[in-house]
């Protein structure tokens, strides 16, 4: 098989930790929805010089990729955010609901140049500790569709779509290894394909998936205009990955358990 290495395009960006924001969203009186920071650290300042960081501004994106709603508010300056007064709410006046909205907070200078980001974040906080999930999985209405593998935003990556009528639908991936074996690898093969042939590997996104395929043991991406390479490299990926859950074990270890 022929592969190159494609190199990442990394800069002085400050990829800002997930645990160091908590959002909630709340139902005002008059029917509209806000969303309310009710942390945001943003010490950390990587390479810059800590007066152009405090001084530069603090943009929050929030979207809802199915129904097309997008809603940008500049909420302060670094330093004006990191003083100990509540931060100015962001209106989600045109959004129906609270379902599906994710956010992206920004830290941008006066010459709109990006020194700081955080893609994908969704209502509740995460510790320190906690890992970052590889893909989401998203509750939504499928109409009589299982799940899906939906892509369209190309920021925050790919993610999982649950029927939302199914019970625990966060959870169908965790409950039932026949389930898990059966959706799991397919997945992957889904998202793989769309990083080995899409220029998109500097994406906070697209490197948590590389370094997923380089722990096992797969560290270099085919050459994308390569098919054949691009099909054999998703094929090694998720065979070492179904090898290393012994995934067809695992189902028929159930099953068996199952008719006893």
């Amino acid at each position: 098989m022929t592969r190159i290495s494609r190199h990442f395009n990394y800069t002085d960006r400050v990829r800002i930790p997930a645990s160091k924001i908590h959002v909630e969203i709340e139902r005002g009186e008059d029917g509209k929805y806000r969303c309310i920071v009710k942390k945001l650290d943003l010490t950390e300042h990587g390479r810059h010089a800590e007066e152009a960081w405090k001084a530069a501004h603090v943009v929050v994106e929030a979207r809802r990729v199915s129904m097309g709603l997008y809603y940008k508010q500049v909420i302060g300056t670094v330093a004006e955010t990191q003083q100990k007064k509540p931060i100015t709410p962001i209106e989600l006046a045109e959004f129906p609901d609270e379902s599906e909205i994710v956010f992206r907070f920004k830290v941008v200078d006066p010459d709109k140049k990006l020194l700081g980001e955080i893609d994908g974040i969704r209502t509740g906080e995460r510790a320190e500790t906690e890992r970052e999930p590889l893909i989401p999985l998203i509750p939504t209405d499928l109409k009589e569709e299982l799940w899906r593998v939906d892509a369209s935003d190309e920021a925050v990556g790919p993610r999982v779509l649950v029927n939302k009528c199914l019970p625990n639908a966060s959870g169908l991936l965790m409950r039932d290894p026949i389930v898990r074996g059966l959706i799991l690898p397919q997945i992957v093969r889904q998202v793989l394909m769309l990083v080995a042939t899409t220029e998109q590997e500097s994406e906070p996104w697209a490197a948590n998936w590389i370094s997923f395929a380089d722990r096992l043991g797969h560290s270099e991406l085919p050459n994308a205009a390569d098919d054949e390479a691009v099909r054999d490299w998703v094929d090694d990926v998720v065979e070492s990955f179904t090898v290393s859950h012994k995934m067809a074990s695992t189902a028929e270890s159930h099953m068996r358990a199952e008719e006893a």
